[in-house]
């Protein structure tokens, strides 16, 4: 549903790059009160970048409150959500840039890499953590931060992306941490870091080879 200029009374978007190398967005919006109907099927909020009208910050609903004739919204980054449900059980990429790794790790999911900067060669493991995890560690390695966006087509959501740039935006000395400050609620009623499974692991042993190392590969 397009929700029309003259319903919104505020909408903030705040936009913060972390020290774990991710842009962290953030989105509060007031506008005039939506049915319950309607709001029980909403899961995203989309709004378009400045420069382009075709792409989009893409947000999971995380809370949402109506008092009189105003509902308020607040979204958080999709993109987190999503890879942070995704797990990488085991890969050990050796001589591989950045734009390999990332490819890899994004190539059981909904998102793609768009831009990425060339980067040297360089090695690093992933054992039994989630993809959003094993993209942060790879930003570190290849010193390298990451950002999402997606498209959208006739109101649906289209691709989803992500850049990877050498550096994302100004410092400015303010910290942000996922899942603490990340977020202002206006009640206790969010839908983020919901469990819906367990892996089974057993004793398990991360193991290597002389073979292994030799050939680079896991």
């Amino acid at each position: 549903k397009i929700i029309r200029k003259k319903a919104i009374k505020v909408i903030a978007q705040k936009q913060t790059l972390t020290d774990t190398r991710y842009v962290s967005d953030r989105l509060s919006v007031e506008l005039k009160a939506l049915s319950s109907d309607l709001l029980d099927k909403v899961e995203y909020l989309a709004i378009p970048t400045r420069k382009d009208p075709h792409k989009f910050h893409l947000y999971f609903l995380a809370t949402h409150e109506t008092s009189g004739n105003i509902t308020m919204l607040e979204g958080t980054q999709t993109g987190i959500e999503e890879l942070r449900k995704v797990i990488v059980e085991d890969k050990k990429p050796r001589n591989r840039s950045v734009k390999d790794v990332v490819d890899d790790l994004l190539l059981d999911t909904n998102w793609s890499a768009r831009y990425v900067t060339d980067t040297a060669f360089g090695n690093t493991n992933f054992y039994y953590i989630s993809v959003f995890e094993a993209l942060q560690k790879a930003c570190e390695v290849w010193d390298v931060e990451l950002q999402f966006f997606v498209e959208m087509s006739n109101n649906q959501i289209g691709a989803r992306y992500i850049d990877f740039k050498r550096q994302l935006g100004k410092k400015t000395g303010t910290r942000l941490v996922y899942g603490t400050n990340a977020l202002t609620l206006v009640r206790q009623s969010e839908k983020t870091d919901l469990i819906t499974a367990a892996i089974g692991r057993g004793k398990g042993e991360e193991v290597s080879s002389a073979e292994e190392n030799e050939s680079g590969y896991a």
